[in-house]
């Protein structure tokens, strides 16, 4: 049986998207998901409902990766029970170099294999 998964997915490509959510199904989770784009449609999200993970690409158009931080820091004081794992093509230490990583935010390279995504999701939520 499936495991529930609600998971607000920030990511600016639909194509990336649809990949990501396509691997966490076939990794054993149904899905509950929204895409957004920007921090202001990520917080309005967050208002709206809880959510189980946050899925984020790391360097984006109109969201960069410190920003992304930031916001993250501020959703695990303010939501607790919510993780937040980053997908970036950048490498770990350049990652870690902005503070992500001794934040306790997991991070997982890009490229990375699908069944890899399913494993690294199963990980930040335990």
């Amino acid at each position: 049986m499936a495991e529930q998964l609600r998971v607000l997915l920030v990511e600016d490509s639909a194509d990336d998207a649809a990949l990501i959510l396509r691997a966490l199904k076939k990794g054993g989770y149904e899905l509950e998901h929204l895409r957004v784009e920007t921090a202001a449609e990520l917080g309005a999200a967050l208002k709206r409902q809880p959510w189980d993970l946050i899925l984020s690409d790391y360097a984006m158009p109109h969201f960069n990766g410190m920003e992304a931080l930031e916001l993250a820091l501020q959703i695990r004081a303010s939501h607790p029970g919510i993780r937040c794992l980053f997908m970036s093509g950048y490498t770990a230490d350049v990652i870690s170099s902005n503070g992500l990583l001794e934040q306790g935010v997991n991070f997982l390279a890009k490229p990375f294999s699908l069944p890899e995504l399913a494993a690294k999701v199963r990980a930040t939520l335990a």
